[in-house]
């Protein structure tokens, strides 16, 4: 199983629920896990949560384009947006690193770099820039990005990609004592790797995506018991659950899914075909 074969729920709720017209187009392949798009009314500054994935984004003023790398973040952040600003985005995939080859992804978190400081980028932002709309745009990156796609991998990438693809089948409900009794290598050596590729530990890969699976769950459908949750994701207690997604999102369960309600999440979401 290999990072083509790769989806994570890490829709970033708050762009949905914070901005306008969101598109997004699932793709899970070529290290890449979806390419989406909003539109901003307003300056904003919304939250942005930990999800082990880096983007790209590029930011359309009325008279000009932006372009920024933003790389996974170690802790839940915030992004600024810009009033009457059209946004595209590139969502990669956990791990993937298709630009930055002299460099580890955990070396690039937190980081948000404009791809005007990088040569290699000048083609693209250059054709990006003149695109206006999500399918020229999506498919526009896409020819510059075969380009420079690596599709090499070293046995370590390949077992990395593997342990990432049980983790995201069993939306994170998962020990690390179960992956090291399913792969065969030691707790040191398992968190080696995701330390090397992702730039955290294999327990906190598995509680991004479970928080987001949990989010995914409150954007979809009616949540009639918060302790229902709370078991159905083995949190030791209703407490627990508050206190962790709290920490996670930064706010309560219940004011989230109040958030959502008032928002009228699911009407947000276009979907390309």
């Amino acid at each position: 199983m290999d990072e083509e074969q790769l989806h994570i729920h890490t829709i970033q709720s708050y762009l949905v629920l914070e901005t306008e017209k969101f598109y997004q187009k699932i793709i899970a392949n070529d290290g890449i896990s979806h390419f989406y798009s909003f539109k901003c009314n307003s300056n904003k500054t919304i939250p942005f949560l930990e999800d082990s994935c880096s983007n790209i984004l590029f930011e359309y003023t009325p008279s000009d384009m932006n372009s920024f790398f933003i790389g996974n973040a170690a802790c839940r952040n915030t992004l600024e947006l810009k009033k009457n600003c059209e946004y595209f985005g590139i969502r990669f995939q956990p791990g993937a690193n298709p630009f930055f080859f002299d460099q580890e992804v955990k070396d690039l978190m937190g980081q948000k770099i404009e791809l005007k400081e990088f040569s290699l980028m000048t083609n693209l932002s250059d054709r990006m820039s003149v695109q206006d709309t999500f399918t020229n745009r999506m498919c526009t990156f896409m020819d510059e990005y075969r380009k420079w796609r690596d599709t090499t991998q070293n046995g370590q990438k390949q077992l990395f990609y593997q342990m990432v693809n049980i983790i995201v089948k069993k939306d994170g409900l998962l020990k690390v004592s179960e992956l090291i009794e399913k792969t065969g290598y030691s707790s040191r050596y398992i968190n080696l790797l995701f330390d090397r590729y992702l730039g955290c530990s294999a327990k906190q890969f598995c509680k991004n995506v479970k928080m987001h699976t949990i989010i995914n769950d409150m954007n979809k459908k009616e949540i009639d018991s918060l302790l229902d949750l709370s078991t159905k994701f083995n949190f030791y207690d209703q407490s627990h659950f508050v206190h962790s997604f709290k920490e996670f999102t930064g706010v309560s369960p219940t004011e989230y899914i109040e958030h959502v309600k008032q928002n009228s999440y699911s009407s947000h979401v276009f979907t390309e075909e």
